[in-house]
C-alpha cells in the first residue's frame, strides 16, 4: 500500500523510520491499520528531502506549515492514503535511526524502527 513511498524516500536519501501499526505489520504482526506513521530527520536538508519525496507522489500537507514548524504533519493523497510525518518524536531521531533496521520487501527495502514504538 505504501511501497511507492518507501521507494521515494530511499531514492531521495531521506533518513526516516517507519513506526506504529505499519511497522508492526512489516515485522510480521497481524494488525489492521491504514495510515503510515514515519519519523523523519527534521534537519533543514532532511525535511526538504522528505517533503520533496512525498510531494512527488501527490501527497499534500493538511496544514500550511513545513516540517520544521510542527511535531507531526498529516499528509493525504488523492486516493485517501494518509501519512503522519513526525518531525519530532518521543525518541530522539538519532537514537531512533540507530535502532532502526533496513528490511527487504518485494521490490525494495524499508527502514523500520525496532523495537516497535
Amino acid at each position: 500500500m505504501y511501497a511507492d513511498v518507501f521507494d521515494a524516500m530511499e531514492r531521495e536519501g531521506v533518513r526516516y523510520a517507519v513506526v506504529g501499526g505499519i511497522a508492526m505489520v512489516l515485522r510480521g504482526c497481524e494488525r489492521e491499520t491504514t495510515d503510515l506513521d514515519v519519523v523523519v530527520d527534521r534537519s533543514p536538508p532532511g525535511a526538504e528531502r522528505a517533503t520533496r519525496a512525498l510531494l512527488s507522489l501527490g501527497f499534500v500537507p493538511t496544514l500550511p506549515l513545513g516540517l520544521g514548524e510542527v511535531t507531526v504533519l498529516p499528509m493525504l493523497d488523492r486516493t485517501g492514503r494518509r501519512i503522519d510525518v513526525f518531525a519530532r518524536f518521543r525518541i530522539p531521531f538519532d537514537e531512533l535511526w540507530a535502532g532502526s533496521e533496513l528490511l527487504p520487501r518485494a521490490g525494495g527495502v524499508v527502514r523500520v524502527a525496532w523495537p516497535p514504538t
